[in-house]
């Protein structure tokens, strides 16, 4: 939401376009759970979180467990995300990356309802996302806007037919909102390297992906792969 409050506005004084990435399952009251977990964290405490809620929700699972990526002396993620406090860096991380994401999904709706309230994540939806009005309004005042998939997986571990539909069904969900409107950029999720077969997806839908970990240390010189072009790293980034 604070693209629409915030960058919106500056954009649009000084009459500079631009182009938005939006994760789509907002646009029907579901939080993904890149930023559900956040919100919980938020809510519920980093503390709280692990010493208490993940355990009981982990333990539901199977022979492999994600309970143990809970133990700091099993996974160490002190040189991720840098921006982050570190008292939630690590479980945040582990949560982004490990589980699939239909099981982060699952936990998230349990963690919601049972210790954020019923009805919380519709609520905070509207509170923390843009809107198809507010997508309609940036639209129409000059810009672009692009996907970032449905609800914002990891790509480097999904199976690729999750990723067509999560490619398919984001860029349906935002021509919807904008009228027909033909969606044609894209940003990879977390960023990184990511392998042929998932590229190739991409390029069948978009026409352009960014990715703010891209291999690109300059732009190349034309004809140039247009799927793997360098963005802004958010988290390393230096207004000063």
């Amino acid at each position: 939401k604070d693209q629409y409050m915030t960058a919106f506005p500056i954009l649009r004084e000084f009459g500079v376009p631009a182009t938005f990435f939006c994760i789509t399952s907002p646009l029907v009251g579901c939080i993904p759970p890149v930023i559900g977990f956040q919100i919980a964290i938020d809510r519920l405490g980093a503390k709280r979180l692990e010493e208490e809620i993940l355990p009981a929700l982990f333990d539901e699972v199977g022979a492999w467990s994600y309970r143990a990526l809970l133990d700091p002396k099993k996974f160490d993620c002190s040189g991720m995300k840098m921006g982050e406090p570190p008292e939630f860096r690590r479980i945040k991380w582990m949560f982004n990356h490990f589980p699939s994401q239909a099981f982060k999904q699952e936990k998230l709706d349990e963690i919601f309802a049972e210790y954020i309230g019923e009805g919380s994540q519709s609520k905070l939806a509207l509170e923390w996302f843009m809107t198809g009005q507010d997508l309609r309004q940036m639209y129409r005042a000059g810009m672009e806007i692009g996907s970032h998939t449905v609800t914002h997986p990891d790509l480097s571990v999904t199976g690729l037919a999750d990723i067509e539909r999560e490619l398919v069904e984001s860029r349906r969900r935002l021509s919807v909102n904008l009228a027909g409107t033909s969606i044609r950029a894209f940003a990879w999720t977390f960023g990184g390297k990511f392998r042929p077969a998932a590229k190739a997806l991409v390029a069948k839908y978009y026409e352009s992906a960014w990715n703010f970990l891209s291999a690109l240390k300059e732009m190349p010189e034309p004809p140039y792969d247009r799927h793997d072009m360098p963005r802004l790293i958010e988290h390393v980034f230096d207004p000063s």
